[in-house]
């Protein structure tokens, strides 16, 4: 196969390679550390594509699975393009960061007005402790939280609680023909 096919092949091409020669000469000329940006990018795609072994995945194994979760994000569209999914988390830290950039910026402003974060009062009616409030504040509205639950709770089972059978949607008598004291919610 050498002699029969490889030797006549390069013997047939050498006076083609030889007009070559002078243009890449050139191009060497041109391009001095193009072999070495050559060897970088096949030195990162070898990385790329390194797979550590069967217990650990690769580049290439976290790229498909992130492409994946990207169709996933940005699967609804509407007229202007892909809508991105998210999920926007508010904490009762960060209202002091929030009422101070939505003074400066308005379009935070707007983004705060619609997103309604927690406020400080109904942070400190949870406990949970606030910027610039006191431990002891803290305490204080969420034990007079808990005691005003509690007593709604004790003035509910004090009704009854079969007491508001008899009233209607949104607390109104019905127009049935039920007697007037199980229609005004007593009990009986």
């Amino acid at each position: 196969m050498i002699r029969n096919e490889i030797r006549p092949f390069a013997r047939q091409i050498l006076p083609t390679i030889t007009a070559l020669r002078p243009d890449t000469q050139e191009l060497a000329e041109s391009f001095p550390k193009l072999a070495t940006t050559f060897s970088v990018l096949n030195e990162f795609f070898n990385e790329l594509a390194y797979n550590p072994g069967a217990k650990q995945g690769g580049f290439l194994f976290f790229l498909d699975w992130s492409n994946h979760n990207l169709n996933s994000v940005v699967s609804s569209a509407d007229a202007h393009g892909v809508l991105g999914r998210t999920l926007v988390y508010l904490n009762c830290e960060i209202l002091g960061l929030l009422k101070g950039a939505s003074e400066i910026n308005p379009t935070v402003n707007l983004l705060v007005g619609l997103l309604k974060p927690p406020t400080k009062a109904e942070c400190q009616a949870q406990g949970i402790p606030v910027l610039g409030a006191t431990a002891a504040s803290v305490k204080a509205s969420a034990a007079r939280a808990h005691s005003s639950a509690l007593d709604g709770r004790a003035r509910a089972a004090a009704r009854g609680m079969l007491s508001k059978l008899g009233l209607g949607a949104l607390g109104a008598a019905p127009a049935s023909g039920l007697p007037r004291s199980l229609a005004a919610g007593g009990g009986g």
